[in-house]
């Protein structure tokens, strides 16, 4: 049983640095990267000129575009079956009727009233990933050292679970924020921006880190009870 136990929780961990290395891997975390790099190249080419007028041409194209404000803008198209926009499909070589679901959008002039919401936001998240990643390594290191009803076993699980429920309110946050700063400066032809709910899967995930750790409290008093009676 105990051997069964200890290759389940290698195998979470494993799972969750794959997990970590996909999300780090996606095209929207490449992008973030790419656009970081880009910056830093741009900056450093001010701070040390070079004779190349072509790359100053680039790198001040690039940098006004990079000056625009990001809007995340989720939205619906106003009238049933209808296409609002045309994307170009290279394999039919024609212009193919579309819907958007979302976008994202450069604005010159936005106003950043949310910014430090955007800041607080961001900042918790990295905190509470952290406190999960260790809350979790020291869940997995008593399940193998063979203490799985522990009172200490408890508290990490309902610690685990308030993670979760940090991030559904924060998700919750940071949608909200989101959709009032799109309503305030977008307004699109043939669609109309919309709020989209956060998932429920970090509520979900929270509630059933609690229900565990009830578990794990009836499976130690049960153990007490056992001690008790022998």
């Amino acid at each position: 049983m105990q051997k069964k136990i200890n290759l389940l929780s290698t195998l979470l961990i494993v799972a969750l640095i794959l997990g970590a290395l996909s999300t780090c891997s996606g095209p929207a975390f490449r992008a973030g990267m790419d656009q970081s790099e880009e910056r830093a190249r741009i900056e450093y080419r001010q701070d040390h000129p070079s004779p190349y007028a072509v790359g100053y041409e680039v790198g001040g194209s690039i940098r006004k575009r990079m000056e625009l404000h990001r809007a995340y803008v989720r939205v619906v198209p106003e009238g049933i079956l209808t296409y609002p926009d045309s994307l170009y499909n290279l394999k039919t070589g024609e212009m193919t009727p579309a819907v958007l679901e979302s976008f994202t959008l450069g604005l010159k002039e936005m106003d950043n009233r949310y910014g430090w919401i955007d800041f607080v936001v961001a900042g918790l998240a990295f905190v509470s990933i952290i406190a999960f990643i260790l809350l979790l390594l020291v869940f997995v290191t008593s399940i193998k050292s063979g203490g799985i009803f522990l009172k200490g076993n408890e508290r990490i699980l309902r610690w685990m679970a308030v993670v979760f429920f940090v991030w559904y309110v924060l998700d919750w946050v940071a949608t909200l924020t989101e959709f009032a700063s799109a309503k305030a400066h977008v307004a699109l032809m043939g669609y109309s921006v919309v709020f989209e709910a956060p998932s429920f899967f970090p509520l979900v995930v929270g509630i059933t880190f609690l229900l565990f750790a009830q578990i794990f409290a009836k499976g130690r008093k049960m153990e007490e009870d056992q001690e008790f009676m022998v």
